[in-house]
């Protein structure tokens, strides 16, 4: 069995700093970002396709831009389902029997699943230790997509983790780290254009300020010398806790204990979703079955 960490993502407009439209009729970047933004699921499907045949591949490295990372497509994309491996190389030494040196490459690799169909925009990153962290692996394949689609289109892509809400409630019942509740908490909402994600913006908007009693922009603050009213039967704030870990990231919500150092909820959290090892060796092997792809659908659309 394997395991995956869960993801959406968004599109941004990515202008470079000159922003003049090219001589002889060329169209400018403001433009051309608005139009490629306007149709920006079949942009990226686009980009992936180009990267898979080999037409325009992508380029994913380190930050130090010292390592190459390289990768692998286990399957050709269909319905939407774009799947490869991530691949780090370790460089080893072996010895023969004379002790002689022979440089060689270990692999590692990490597979990653994007599910593109319509409205979806989910990313699957599997979990474990090639990369060593999951970080890691987020920021090589921002850092490539976004290299590739801001020169190619003028937009850039931003991945957001999805949270287990469980962790929600294991930090609001630990009354021996937090005896004194919780002072403020804030949500962080980022710029949204998947209309799937704004439901539940609006349901933790609008309801937020008549079941904490507090203000509410996106900071929710108990009166002077009380604390926050988070309780675990509470409608509201058991729904809050699901859409904000549904919109995902590490500062998703921030918990703000009375007398201690504030805790990020989506730090180190993330929601998984489990994927049959025969099921992905079929799919790698062009055998997609009677079924096709619908598990890994049906698994890709979790909270969806």
């Amino acid at each position: 069995m394997a395991t995956f960490a869960l993801y959406n993502y968004e599109f941004e407009i990515s202008l470079p700093d000159d922003t003049t439209p090219t001589l002889f009729g060329g169209e400018s970047p403001v433009v051309a970002a608005k139009e490629n933004f306007n149709r920006r699921q079949e942009v990226f499907a686009e980009l992936l396709n180009h990267d898979q045949d080999g037409t325009t591949p992508i380029a994913y490295n380190s930050k130090n831009g010292k390592q190459d990372y390289k990768h692998k497509w286990l399957m050709k994309p269909q319905d939407g389902i774009y799947y490869f491996r991530l691949l780090h190389e370790h460089k080893i030494k072996l010895h023969d029997e004379d002790m002689n040196e022979h440089p060689a490459g270990d692999f590692l690799g990490c597979r990653v699943f994007f599910d593109n169909r319509d409205g979806i925009q989910r990313l699957a990153i599997e979990m474990n230790s090639s990369f060593g962290k999951l970080s890691t692996v987020e920021d090589i394949l921002a850092r490539g997509l976004n290299e590739a689609m801001g020169k190619r289109y003028f937009l850039k892509v931003r991945l957001e983790h999805l949270l287990k809400p469980s962790r929600f409630w294991e930090i609001l019942c630990d009354r021996t780290s937090y005896p004194k509740g919780f002072s403020k908490m804030n949500l962080y909402f980022p710029p949204i254009n998947l209309e799937r994600l704004s439901e539940h913006i609006d349901y933790i908007i609008n309801k937020g300020r008549a079941t904490l009693g507090s203000d509410s922009t996106v900071s929710f603050k108990a009166p002077s010398g009380t604390a926050l009213s988070l309780d675990p039967k509470d409608e509201w704030t058991n729904n809050m806790v699901t859409s904000a870990s549904a919109i995902g990231g590490n500062d998703a919500i921030t918990l703000f204990p009375i007398g201690k150092k504030k805790v990020q909820v989506g730090h180190d959290n993330y929601e998984e979703i489990n994927l049959s090892d025969d099921k992905l060796n079929q799919i790698e092997h062009g055998d997609m079955g009677l079924f096709g792809l619908d598990d890994i659908k049906a698994k890709l659309k979790t909270g969806i």
